[in-house]
């Protein structure tokens, strides 16, 4: 019962599951800071910090909010939810004009949902014994 839950908020319920969360939100951080260095010049490391672990942890609570409301959404919903998320987050937390911002946070989308679909966590999570 609590894993499904701490599954739905997209918090893991294993030490690797945890491991593989803190390396995805620094390569998240990582491709923030680089995109945003190429394209606008402006961000604050603290900024793309709280980007890419507000990012990390808003779309389930938004999607476990909607559950609890008893809105069931189709599932190719369920995949731009997280892209509105980093959308106006990136808008909120970023620097610089609007084009800029909305290019940074759909790269650092990218990025999220590139890790999300790859092997690596089972690989990482594989690596951690506990």
């Amino acid at each position: 019962m609590v894993s499904e839950f701490l599954g739905i908020l997209g918090i893991p319920a294993s030490i690797g599951g945890i491991v593989w969360l803190f390396v995805q939100t620094f390569i998240v951080f990582i491709v923030i800071v680089i995109a945003d260095r190429v394209i606008s010049h402006g961000v604050e490391t603290k900024h793309a910090l709280i980007l890419s672990f507000a990012a990390y942890f808003l779309p389930g609570l938004i999607l476990f909010g909607l559950i609890i409301a008893g809105i069931m959404l189709p599932s190719s919903i369920l995949l731009v939810v997280p892209l509105v998320v980093w959308v106006l987050l990136g808008e909120l937390v970023l620097q610089g004009d609007f084009k800029s911002k909305l290019i940074v946070a759909v790269i650092a989308y990218v990025a999220f949902f590139a890790l999300n679909a790859s092997p690596l966590p089972s690989i990482v999570v594989s690596l951690i014994p506990l």
